[in-house]
């Protein structure tokens, strides 16, 4: 009930807009997991021109999310380990 409540204001361009741009960073970030060190959960969005430098060391946990635009250098002896729901913001180095 409370799910219906929030969004019968959104046109369905609105919506089917933002269920596309979900559907891709899915999807950008299901082929950046091949690449990382290791990934645990299902959700790890990715966004668009976002850059992710030596992925094979980044370790991420669950509901990741790294937003448009964004420049993640993982470079390091042990690699960079990052936990459960974690977001990194649009235009971030």
């Amino acid at each position: 009930m409370k799910s219906q409540k929030r969004f019968q204001d959104w046109d369905k361009s609105s919506m089917l807009f933002s269920l596309i741009r979900i559907m891709l960073s899915l999807l950008r970030g299901t082929y950046y997991r091949l690449f990382f060190k290791r990934s645990k959960g299902w959700m790890l969005l990715v966004g668009k021109n976002t850059v992710i430098r030596q992925s094979r060391y980044l370790s991420v946990g669950n509901e990741f999310i790294a937003d448009d635009y964004c420049e993640i250098n993982c470079l390091s002896k042990r690699g960079i380990v990052i936990g459960d729901r974690v977001s990194i913001g649009r235009y971030a180095f």
